[in-house]
C-alpha cells in the first residue's frame, strides 16, 4: 500500500509542473499575446508531446496568421499597395514557417493578393504611361522594372519600354531633319523602324529623308575606238558592282539601260559619247549629281597557263 501511494504522488507532482505551463499560455493566448503564447505551447510540446499543447500552437499560430492577413487586406484597401504585398508575402512565409501546423491557407487568400498585386500593376502602368509621354523616361523606366518585377510578362509595360527607347530616337530624327541633317535624320528613324516600323509616320519621314540626302551617281564611259565593247563593258561592270557593293542607301546608281533608253529619247546613240563633255551631258540628262566615267588607255591580253588542281 505504502508503495502504490508513493507512486501516485510522484506522478501528480509530475503534472503539477506541466499544468502550470499550460495555465500561464493559456494566460498569454487570452491577454493578446499571440506570438509569446505560441512560444509557450511549443515550449511545453517540445518538453512533454502534449497533445493540447500542441493545440495550443495551432490556435495561436491560425491567430497570428489572420492578424497578418488582415493588415495585409487593410493595407490594399487603402491602396498602400507595396506595403499589402509585402504583408501578403510575410503571411505566406509565416504559414509555410510552420507547415507542421496545417494552417488554412486558401485559394481565396491567393486571390486577394492576385487582386491587390494587379492594382498595383494597373496604379504602376498609368504612372508609368503618363512619365513617357511627358519623356521623363529615368523615373518611367524605374517603374516599367518595378512592373516586371510583379508581372515579367507584362505585354503592356514591355511596349512602354520599348516607347522609352524610341520616343527620343524619334524626337532626335525630326530634330535632325528640320535643321536639314538629312542623312541624320534618316539613321535615327532608321533605328525606329528596326524597334517598331509602324509608329506613327516614322516610315514615310524616314524616305523624305532618303529623298533630301540621295544622289545619283551616273556610270557613263568615254568610247575608245581601239578598245573592244566587251572589254570596256566588262570594265564598266566591275565600276558599277563596286558602286553597289557600297550599300549606301543615299547612293543611286543610274544603270547603263537607262542611259541608253534617255539617250535613245534624245536621238543620241551610244556611239555619240566619245569625251568628257557629252558623258557629263548624258549625266545631266539623267539627273545624276555625281558622274563616274574613264577611258580604256591601253589594254594587253595575256595568255596564261592553265594550273590544275585535283580535290580528295
Amino acid at each position: 500500500m505504502k508503495r502504490l501511494i508513493l507512486l501516485a504522488f510522484t506522478f501528480i507532482m509530475a503534472c503539477s509542473p506541466q499544468k502550470k505551463l499550460m495555465r500561464e499560455a493559456a494566460v498569454l493566448e487570452n491577454g493578446g499575446l499571440s506570438e509569446e503564447a505560441y512560444k509557450a505551447y511549443e515550449n511545453i510540446y517540445h518538453q512533454t508531446s502534449s497533445a493540447d499543447a500542441r493545440v495550443g500552437m495551432r490556435r495561436t499560430a491560425g491567430g497570428i496568421l489572420e492578424f497578418k492577413l488582415s493588415a495585409a487586406r487593410a493595407a490594399c484597401m487603402n491602396e498602400n499597395y507595396e506595403d499589402a504585398l509585402a504583408k501578403y508575402e510575410e503571411a505566406f512565409a509565416y504559414a509555410n514557417s510552420v507547415r507542421g501546423l496545417e494552417l488554412p491557407v486558401s485559394s481565396l487568400h491567393q486571390e486577394q493578393y492576385n487582386n491587390c498585386r494587379q492594382s498595383y500593376i494597373n496604379v504602376l502602368f498609368d504612372q508609368a504611361q503618363s512619365l513617357v509621354m511627358n519623356e521623363e523616361f529615368e523615373e518611367a523606366t524605374r517603374l516599367i522594372n518595378r512592373i516586371f518585377s510583379l508581372d515579367r510578362n507584362n505585354q503592356q509595360a514591355r511596349y512602354l519600354d520599348i516607347l522609352c527607347e524610341i520616343i527620343p530616337l524619334y524626337n532626335a530624327g525630326k530634330k535632325a531633319m528640320d535643321i536639314g541633317m538629312y542623312r541624320e535624320g534618316y539613321a535615327y528613324f532608321d533605328e525606329v523602324t528596326r524597334i517598331d516600323a509602324g509608329y506613327k509616320d516614322v516610315r514615310e519621314l524616314k524616305n523624305q529623308c532618303l529623298e533630301k540626302a540621295r544622289y545619283t551617281i551616273a556610270y557613263v564611259p568615254i568610247r575608245n575606238n581601239e578598245v573592244k565593247k566587251a572589254v570596256e563593258s566588262s570594265v564598266g561592270a566591275a565600276a558599277k558592282d563596286a558602286i553597289v557593293k557600297l550599300n549606301d542607301p543615299f547612293i543611286q546608281l543610274v544603270e547603263r539601260e537607262n542611259l541608253e533608253q534617255l539617250l535613245l529619247e534624245q536621238k543620241q546613240g551610244m556611239e555619240g559619247i566619245f569625251d568628257e563633255q557629252t558623258a557629263i551631258q548624258a549625266g545631266e540628262l539623267l539627273g545624276a549629281r555625281y558622274l563616274v566615267t574613264g577611258e580604256i588607255i591601253a589594254f594587253r591580253s595575256e595568255t596564261g597557263r592553265l594550273k590544275e588542281n585535283q580535290l580528295k
